[in-house]
């Protein structure tokens, strides 16, 4: 959200690593900030909506995760079916939704070996993505 103690740890953090780059995009981020075009207030909301016990275990990173990519459709066959929790977080499976369907789109677009059979599928009535 832009906070200056958040803006602060991160320049921190990057000066010690080194990432220079990252340093100027930060620089760019922090002069956007408070402006009528700034994305940061809607990001930060996007991003709460999926920050639920609900979607926990769908980005979860620890060592006993088993994190999906997208990716790996273009390297050997899988099925994956995402129940989506409507009922308490209507706006947050939406959003999931989008995001599966965009990258979904991206990938499958830049694969280069056809011969598998990729296709995905919204059902509405089962509130389910496979």
């Amino acid at each position: 959200d832009g906070t200056p103690a958040a803006l602060t740890a991160l320049r921190t953090a990057l000066e010690a690593t080194g990432q220079h780059a990252m340093l100027r995009e930060l620089d760019a981020r922090a002069r956007q900030a408070g402006g009528a075009g700034d994305p940061a207030p809607v990001l930060a909301d996007r991003v709460a909506l999926l920050d639920r016990p609900a979607f926990a275990g769908f980005f979860a990173t620890g060592p006993d995760a088993r994190p999906f990519a997208l990716r790996s459709l273009g390297q050997y066959p899988l099925r994956v079916r995402v129940d989506l929790p409507e009922r308490g977080h209507a706006e947050a499976s939406r959003l999931l939704t989008r995001l599966l369907l965009a990258q979904f789109t991206a990938i499958t677009a830049a694969r280069t070996d056809t011969t598998l059979f990729a296709g995905l599928v919204l059902d509405d009535a089962t509130h389910a993505v496979t």
